[in-house]
């Protein structure tokens, strides 16, 4: 947004929206919040709801403002937010900080407007060309790889948050940010010959209240959006039947793979466990280690869930990669896109069949505690939980090493190397200790 206060912040309070965004180390903008909410606070609130065209209740002291579909209230002078009942589900502006950031930038220095009816491309706004390396990497392709070939989890997503479907690409749909401020999300399918591929239009009146850097943001909520609204609203293959997961995995299908198997087989192991301790709670003999037992069954619950939920995302962070190993490497520039591409899905590639990696060490640990002090009629069940978690862990290992032996960013792999190798040596001794103890106790 076009603000004399734009630079005005102690550089160490906040990493800058470029860094945060994969721009370069030099760009300005940033998210000094402490400064904007000052500024903010300082503010007539009067001024701004007559400039934007917005309600302001004196009485309460609150703005009424639309953002991506949902009516919230924003109190002044602390810029508190909450928002109308809908069916929304997801409420960006109540968690994303880009989002608030966004919003107290628009309070502070929007203008009211309506476009013309055309729509530019990132290119076309003014100093769009400086980020549009970033802002195709970050949200253009970043959009292609994650619903190119999902359109039908993107029409229900946008569907579900009321959008406007619009004649573009294969299919589009137009989401108004603000008032006025409307942006066109447009997706061509892509095939065996030709990875998917994407575009986002702003509509004409955008650098009226925003900056190019501003526009940036803006397609990282609305991607971000619409990936928390796929986890709520979409059927994933952490909910598909048994044998339908299975039949897929099966497949020729790039996702599910074994990250996301892994995912599920320490899930499995993790409920394992619980099952332990459910045989366990409320029986007289074991009612020294009721209160531990409980204590343990409910991290396992939220275990049992993160690692269903690492299924998915197993899946979502793997395509783009599978993409991209498909981009063109014919000419220099193309060879140069596609290796600065690839380290990045690369680096996504890894986060999960990490974070599951950590997951089942976790789980490890809390079987141990039910093998050893749950019901003996049910120790088996630790056994084979210790087992499923142990493949789950060694499982998830090879689909981080397989990614960072691709990297050029060597510190980095070698760093996730390290990390995933002290996983393995500390719990994958843990869990055959614990299975052999219960081999033992059985035999």
């Amino acid at each position: 947004m076009s603000s004399d206060i734009k630079t005005i912040f102690d550089p160490a309070e906040m990493e800058s929206v470029g860094e945060k965004l994969g721009y370069g180390k030099d760009s300005k903008e940033r998210l000094p919040w402490e400064h904007y909410l000052s500024q903010y606070q300082e503010a007539d609130p009067k001024e701004i709801a007559e400039r934007l065209g917005i309600s302001y209740n004196e009485e309460e002291k609150s703005f009424t403002l639309k953002f991506l579909g949902t009516t919230y209230q924003i109190s002044w002078p602390d810029f508190q937010v909450s928002h109308e009942a809908d069916d929304m589900g997801f409420y960006p502006l109540e968690t994303m900080v880009y989002a608030r950031t966004l919003t107290i930038r628009f309070l502070l220095n929007g203008a009211a407007s309506t476009g013309t009816g055309k729509f530019k491309t990132y290119r076309e706004m003014p100093w769009g060309e400086v980020y549009l390396r970033q802002f195709d990497g970050r949200c253009i392709k970043r959009l292609a790889f994650s619903y190119g070939n999902r359109i039908k989890d993107f029409q229900a997503i946008m569907e579900h948050i009321h959008c406007v479907p619009v004649e573009h690409g294969d299919i589009a749909y137009q989401l108004e940010i603000f008032p006025g401020y409307l942006v066109q999300m447009i997706l061509w399918e892509g095939d065996e010959e030709f990875p998917p591929s994407s575009q986002i239009l702003f509509s004409d009146n955008f650098p009226l209240s925003f900056e190019a850097e501003d526009l940036a943001v803006v397609g990282d909520i609305a991607i971000g959006t619409l990936k928390k609204m796929k986890e709520d609203f979409t059927m994933g293959f952490s909910t598909v039947p048994c044998n339908e997961f299975v039949e897929v995995l099966a497949s020729k299908a790039p996702v599910p793979g074994g990250g996301g198997a892994s995912a599920l087989v320490g899930a499995i192991g993790t409920a394992l466990g619980n099952m332990v301790g459910s045989l366990t709670v409320g029986k007289k003999k074991y009612a020294d280690v009721e209160e531990e037992m409980q204590e343990l069954k409910a991290k396992c619950d939220v275990l049992q869930k993160e690692l269903l939920t690492l299924v998915e995302k197993d899946a979502e962070v793997f395509e783009p990669l599978s993409k991209a190993y498909g981009m063109p490497r014919e000419t220099e520039e193309e060879k140069a896109e596609k290796a600065r591409v690839m380290e990045i899905v690369l680096k996504d590639a890894c986060s999960v069949p990490m974070e599951i990696m950590e997951k089942c060490c976790e789980a490890i640990e809390l079987i141990v505690e039910f093998g050893a002090k749950g019901s003996k009629l049910a120790i088996s069940d630790a056994g084979v939980g210790a087992a499923f978690c142990k493949a789950a862990l060694q499982g998830a290992s090879l689909n981080v090493y397989i990614n960072t032996k691709s990297m050029a960013d060597r510190e980095y792999a070698e760093e996730l190397n390290r990390k995933a190798d002290a996983m393995l040596e500390k719990y994958t001794k843990i869990a055959d200790d614990t299975f052999n103890s219960v081999l033992g106790r059985l035999k």
